[in-house]
């Protein structure tokens, strides 16, 4: 019983991995969904010429296209969200004004709509 309560628990969940990208002299962002018995979904986004854009935007943005995704799952119980930019993990978790800050702002606005709209009454939500 308690092997199926895990199982259970697992299907219930999502990972979703989010990076940035730097090819021809433009600057995106993507961010992958996997969901247990569903195929990848992938979600990218375009910010323009490097030159008018940072490295750290563009992390931003694909932790927002992650936070996009899992607003339209349902019945999730629990959700990981994946990146590689210690600076945009530091910056969620700093209450003090930031480059991109208004990219950080809709982060915690997507994450507290998210939390608030969970099904689940034990969701959980890790962002590392």
């Amino acid at each position: 019983m308690k092997r199926r309560a895990q199982m259970m628990h697992l299907r219930k969940g999502v990972e979703i991995y989010s990076d940035r990208s730097g090819l021809d002299r433009k600057a995106g962002a993507a961010a992958v969904m996997f969901k247990r018995g569903q195929g990848a979904k992938t979600l990218r986004y375009s910010l323009g010429e490097l030159t008018d854009h940072t490295v750290y935007e563009a992390e931003a943005v694909g932790v927002v296209l992650a936070l996009h995704m899992l607003s339209f799952k349902r019945d999730v119980r629990w959700a990981t969200i994946h990146l590689d930019n210690k600076a945009v993990l530091g910056v969620l978790m700093a209450c003090r004004s930031r480059p991109a800050q208004k990219i950080i702002d809709k982060i915690i606005s997507q994450m507290e709509d998210i939390w608030h709209n969970a099904t689940d009454p034990a969701f959980q939500l890790e962002i590392g």
